[in-house]
Parts: C-alpha cells; sequence; structure tokens
C-alpha cells in the first residue's frame, strides 16, 4: 500500500515536471515572436545620414549616386551626388562610406556660401553639415579633391524649344515639403514640337575647381495622352515631345525620399498648328551681289523665323529677300524704315545702305522685321577664361578697309568658340560658329558643331565673310 502511493506521487512528478517544461517552451516562443527582426545588411557604399533628413539611419533609399563630371562627361571617382530634403533643425547630416567593417564618416572642414547661397568647402571628418531653411537640395562631394557643395534646389522650371526657347524657364511652382516628399506644379504650360529640359531655373551645373556637377535633368517622354511621365537622367539628352503630343499640359514634378524624381505631364487642352516658315532664306541684289545670285543667309538654331548674315553691302545699291531661287511673289523689301538700322518687312521697297562695309542683317519672319545693323562677334569659353556673353574685350573689330573682322588676343587653353550677337538672339550658341581649314563654318539647325582646341598663346582670327575663309594665327 505505502509502495503505490509513493508510486502514484513520483508519477504525478512527473507530469508537473512535464507541464512545467511546457509552459516554459511556450513563454520561450512568445518572448521571441517579440523580439525585432534583425537590421538587413548594409551594403557597402556612400550614404547620407542624420536627424535633419529622412535618413535617421545607413538604409538603401539614403545612397548616393557615383557622380557624373560635366567637363569629362564620365563618372569621376570618389564623386557622390544626392538630391536631399533638409530640416534647418536637428543635429545636421554626414555622409558615410561604408567598406565592409570601415565607416568613414565626412563632415565640412571649412564652409564658404556664395551669393548663389552654395554652400562650398573642403570635406573633414568631424561635425555636420547643415542648411539654413528647410527645402530639397543638390549635396555633391568629391573625395578625390576633399570637397563638397551644397546647392538649394527649391526652384524648378521646365526651359527648351519646346516651351519657347533656351533663353528663359518657365518656373514650376513650389507646392508643399517634408523630409520625406516635396512638389511642384504649373497649369496652362504650352508646349509645342521639339526639345526640352528640367532645370533648376537659371541654372545648368555648379562648377567646381576641379569638376561640376550637371543640375538639370534629361531622357525619354513616354505614356499615353492625356498622361505622359519622363525619366530623370542628371544631364541627360534633351527630352522630344512629338508633334501629336503638342498641346496645353499640367506639369508636375515630385520628389520623395524613395524615388527621387518624377514628372506628371498632363494635357489640358489643343493647341492651333505652329506657324509655318521658309526653311531657306537668300539675299539679293547688287547691293550684296547681283539680281541673278543668291546669298544664303544663315538659320538661328532652334528659331524658324530667324535667319542672320555677316555680308558685304555696297552703298547706294539695292538688296532684297527671297525664299529660293524664282521671282515666285514670296521676295520682299520694307515697307517702314523705324530707325536706327530695323525695317518692317513689305513690298514697298528694297534696302539701300549709305556706306559700304560689313554689316549685320537679321530677319525675324515672326515679327516681320529687317535689322541692318554693324556686325558683333565675340569669343566665349574657355579660350576666354568664361561664359559670360558680349565681353567687350572678346569682341572682334570690324576691320572694312582689309575686309575682315579681326582679333588678336592672348588665349587660354581650350575649345575655340565663335559667335554672332544680335538683340534678336537667346543664348550665343544658336549662332555660333567655327573656322576649318582655314573656311568658315557655321552651327548647323538640329545639331552641335565640332570644336578647334587651342594651347595657351597670342593668336590673331581673322573672318572674311566675303569669301566666307577664316584664318587662325
Amino acid at each position: 500500500m505505502k509502495k503505490t502511493k509513493f508510486k502514484n506521487l513520483l508519477n504525478l512528478s512527473w507530469f508537473i515536471l512535464l507541464a512545467l517544461m511546457i509552459v516554459t517552451s511556450a513563454c520561450k516562443k512568445d518572448d521571441d515572436d517579440d523580439d525585432p527582426p534583425p537590421p538587413p545588411p548594409v551594403e557597402d557604399g556612400t550614404y547620407v545620414i542624420g536627424n535633419s533628413t529622412s535618413y535617421t539611419a545607413l538604409v538603401a533609399k539614403g545612397t548616393m549616386e557615383d557622380g557624373i563630371d560635366d567637363v569629362t562627361e564620365a563618372l569621376r571617382d570618389g564623386m557622390y551626388v544626392k538630391y536631399i530634403s533638409v530640416s534647418a533643425t536637428g543635429d545636421g547630416f554626414n555622409a558615410v562610406i561604408k567598406a565592409g567593417a570601415t565607416e568613414t564618416t565626412y563632415g565640412p572642414a571649412t564652409n564658404n556660401v556664395d551669393a548663389d547661397l552654395i554652400q562650398r568647402g573642403t570635406l573633414g571628418t568631424s561635425g555636420a553639415f547643415s542648411v539654413p531653411t528647410d527645402g530639397l537640395y543638390y549635396f555633391v562631394i568629391d573625395v578625390s579633391s576633399n570637397t563638397y557643395f551644397i546647392a538649394p534646389a527649391t526652384n524648378w522650371g521646365i526651359i527648351g524649344e519646346s516651351v519657347g526657347d533656351w533663353g528663359s524657364d518657365i518656373e514650376i511652382a513650389s507646392g508643399t515639403w517634408s523630409k520625406e516628399a516635396v512638389n511642384w506644379e504649373t497649369t496652362d504650360i504650352e508646349m509645342r514640337e521639339g526639345p526640352f529640359k528640367f532645370r533648376q531655373i537659371g541654372s545648368w551645373k555648379v562648377v567646381m575647381d576641379d569638376y561640376a556637377a550637371n543640375t538639370n535633368f534629361g531622357g525619354v517622354v513616354s505614356g499615353t495622352l492625356p498622361d505622359l511621365t519622363t525619366t530623370f537622367v542628371n544631364g541627360g539628352d534633351n527630352y522630344e515631345l512629338a508633334l501629336d503630343q503638342e498641346g496645353m499640359y499640367t506639369i508636375a514634378l515630385t520628389w520623395t525620399d524613395t524615388d527621387g524624381f518624377t514628372s506628371a505631364l498632363t494635357k489640358t487642352d489643343d493647341v492651333e498648328p505652329p506657324p509655318e516658315y521658309f526653311e531657306e532664306l537668300f539675299m539679293i541684289g547688287p547691293g550684296v551681289s547681283d539680281w541673278g545670285t543668291n546669298l544664303p543667309m544663315v538659320a538661328v538654331y532652334g528659331n524658324p523665323q530667324l535667319f542672320w548674315k555677316i555680308v558685304w553691302i555696297t552703298e547706294g545699291e539695292e538688296f532684297k529677300f527671297r525664299p529660293d531661287d524664282t521671282w515666285g511673289g514670296d521676295e520682299f523689301g520694307f515697307d517702314t524704315d523705324l530707325g536706327d538700322g530695323e525695317y518692317t518687312i513689305g513690298d514697298a521697297s528694297n534696302l539701300i545702305m549709305n556706306a559700304t562695309g560689313y554689316y549685320m542683317v537679321v530677319v525675324d519672319l515672326e515679327l516681320d522685321l529687317i535689322s541692318v545693323v554693324d556686325p558683333t562677334v565675340y569669343l566665349i569659353g574657355d579660350c576666354v577664361g568664361g561664359w559670360e556673353q558680349a565681353v567687350a574685350e572678346n569682341m572682334f573689330t570690324v576691320d572694312n578697309p582689309n575686309e575682315v573682322l579681326t582679333l588678336t588676343k592672348e588665349l587660354l587653353d581650350g575649345d575655340l568658340r565663335m559667335y554672332a550677337a544680335h538683340s534678336y538672339f537667346f543664348d550665343w550658341w544658336h549662332v555660333e560658329f567655327m573656322i576649318f581649314d582655314n573656311v568658315i563654318e557655321f552651327r548647323a539647325d538640329g545639331g552641335d558643331q565640332d570644336r578647334i582646341t587651342l594651347t595657351a598663346a597670342e593668336y590673331t582670327i581673322e573672318l572674311n565673310f566675303k569669301t566666307g575663309a577664316g584664318s587662325i594665327q
């Protein structure tokens, strides 16, 4: 009897022990379920991190992209770029380069702010970057030169022949802002067949001492009307709007911390067909040649209504214009002399100049105007150390006694670039020309132009527009 009781007690003890083991196991399983999953491994790369942004840890969406140097148009080793939305409050942000177990954190060692509110400086390994106001910024670091810049990217526009010309932006109005998303939208934009781009208003690039970074986007237009969209390639090829896509549009841009830039181009109405202009235009008459010889004018790139020519005109002799080699009724002279070398297009009279020499002749078929003034030709670009237009010391002299335009100047290393200037024109590169094998060649409408690269020295450049010859000595 005692043995049986003892055996029963032993069995009961085993049951209690087993129950405790099951309960303990269950509790352990529940505790495991409460533990957060381990974070995904962080890949090697360059990241933005900081509580002034939405990137508060090393995460994929905070990755900076490899930078393309606009000078060489190739990837630059050690250059990284990213558009980021930054708050003026918080502890700022840093760039971190992760290579295996090694993480190198970069902050500003020096910082200078220019007139465009672009911060430029050298990289250090302490401190944090910051911004003066909430907004979207273009953040670029270059480890090879130990430099960085932070450019405001709040104001965006659309530019190009599709929306008017390459001379000015149409602003896309700012909308809401947060660390995670920023948007812009503008209605009633007339878009025509042709190229366009998005850019930070007034800026194609930010130039540093050793490199330059694009501040514009190109790419491809896609979608089905009325809803189009674009890719966003930093410094990419021009977007092209097709003829059957012409219309009035609402344009919206959105930036998010996960997807970067996206766009929505929504067609809201049709537009009238664009005006048709002569494909070619010629000068004719004894003032410039004779009544049987056409002198071709030069089409202004991207402006089908504009033609120009630097031409030798004989005083007291007539000349006029026509679009082909016939007298089919499309030829024209002028109706009204508006003064200062400007005339309205009309049938009343042929033009006559009071002095023999070179003249700059420009015809605007849209405004029905003719301009006949003294020629102005300039150098621009690397060979003269800058891209500012109409710099007096870079202007050619009109030497009528020797029938040339000439310039003698100390030039720097770089491409030779020349252009004709006139109040009817926009950007200089619409009317540029070059000398190849002692022949003046004009920029073809619809294409870029080859260059001549010079080494630093003093040069004399002569342009004979009577014969079409040029020399560089």
